[in-house]
């Protein structure tokens, strides 16, 4: 990360949005910045997958893609700009985004929140069932 006027930049390279162990790392973050370049089949998955860890962390995200699909959002998950290279015949995408991230609970707890989501819901049928057993 680095402090400029326009808040915390991060950045990540395409695929490493995948990862979100690797991008929990810039949680601090206010916008990440994440170039790429995707063939035509996966082109709105890797975008969708970036959006995604946004949410999650609490930046801003900017994915400009060659031959793909680009998108600017905020940390609440609102498309501020969205560009599919194969369906526009424009090739210049302005966005202004938040220039300051939030905290996050998943942010701060990571995979965590999600075990416990995972155990509370196997909980929450265990009792259902000890109530209403098959007949």
């Amino acid at each position: 990360m680095i402090q400029t006027p326009y808040g915390k930049l991060s950045t990540a390279i395409c695929f490493d949005m995948d990862y979100p162990g690797l991008i929990s790392q810039a949680k601090d973050a206010d916008i990440m910045l994440v170039p790429g370049y995707d063939t035509r089949k996966i082109a709105n998955f890797h975008t969708r997958v970036s959006f995604l860890r946004a949410v999650e962390n609490g930046f801003s995200i900017v994915r400009q893609a060659n031959a793909a699909a680009s998108i600017s959002a905020d940390y609440m998950g609102n498309t501020i700009t969205y560009q599919n290279y194969f369906f526009t015949s424009d090739r210049v995408m302005i966005s202004d985004v938040p220039t300051k991230g939030v905290w996050t609970f998943y942010g701060f707890t990571g995979e965590i929140f999600l075990w416990f989501v995972f155990f509370g819901f196997i909980l929450l049928n265990v009792c259902y069932m000890m109530k209403h057993p098959f007949q």
